[in-house]
């Protein structure tokens, strides 16, 4: 499985609207949009460390990602200084999508990431309109499907330094 659902530590209504009235005005021209080093409430921030204090990880970073609707993101995979990051903590703001992981393939390096040279056959799917938040494997190809989406999708990330996806915390295994 390449997800986990978190129950906990949720953003509130009036958390969402603040990234929605942010970012969620203008439909983004690419497919998929990295913010880093953006500004985040201080109720969101104290939320993420104590997530990660609960599971004994220290935040590293907080990120939104932005989606254009009715759009398909590459297959990639996420990096960090040209290291694969193992997972991240994502909250599904607005829009819909289906998040998918691939098979690996041929990649082609970029900035941020890894994309795919061409799509191989998915192995895993979580459709993120029906959930609020998960833990999500990010060292394998994966891509989100926003072709049904209306809107913008918004995703808060967090990144935390911890340990691989395997295993688990066993904090997190048993969510």
């Amino acid at each position: 499985m390449n997800y986990k659902i978190n129950y906990k530590h949720l953003l509130t209504n009036s958390q969402k609207r603040y990234f929605i009235e942010r970012f969620g005005q203008d439909s983004p021209q690419e497919n998929l949009l990295y913010h880093n080093k953006i500004e985040v409430p201080t109720s969101v921030k104290k939320k993420l460390i104590l997530h990660g204090r609960e599971h004994n990880l220290k935040l590293q970073t907080i990120s939104i990602f932005t989606g254009k609707p009715q759009t398909d993101s590459e297959p990639h995979v996420d990096t960090y200084q040209g290291l694969r990051l193992p997972w991240r903590l994502n909250y599904y703001i607005q829009g819909k999508g289906i998040l998918n992981w691939w098979e690996e393939g041929n990649t082609l390096q970029e900035f941020t990431f890894h994309s795919n040279k061409e799509r191989t056959t998915i192995i895993d799917s979580l459709d993120t309109s029906t959930i609020e938040s998960a833990f999500i494997r990010t060292d394998v190809p994966h891509n989100i499907d926003m072709r049904e989406s209306k809107e913008t999708r918004i995703t808060l990330t967090a990144t935390y330094e911890g340990p691989s996806w395997s295993p688990l915390p066993p904090s997190i295994e048993t969510l």
